[in-house]
């Protein structure tokens, strides 16, 4: 639950930094608007797509779990894995 908190932390500080560095360029108040609500929009998209992935591989290796084919640190170690994977993801601006 840390990681998807933590995740989720991100691209909410990735979203606000760039709203912030939108509020600041130089460009018209309705300009800067249209820019943030678009760049809003994609990192929403993009967060929401990336939490949908990572809780479709946290039901595939709990399932592997229960049937006894992935043990409790192989599951550490991927979920580790795949949490760097999508900290270190650039999708999002």
């Amino acid at each position: 639950m840390k990681t998807v908190n933590l995740l989720v932390g991100f691209a909410v500080g990735a979203v606000t930094g760039a709203a912030l560095g939108l509020l600041f360029a130089p460009d018209s108040g309705d300009r800067t608007r249209r820019k943030i609500v678009y760049v809003v929009k994609k990192n929403n998209r993009n967060a929401k797509n990336k939490l949908h992935d990572y809780r479709e591989a946290i039901d595939k290796l709990i399932h592997h779990y229960e049937k006894g084919n992935i043990s409790e640190k192989q599951i550490d170690q991927l979920l580790d894995n795949a949490y760097i994977e999508a900290v270190s993801d650039e999708d999002i601006d």
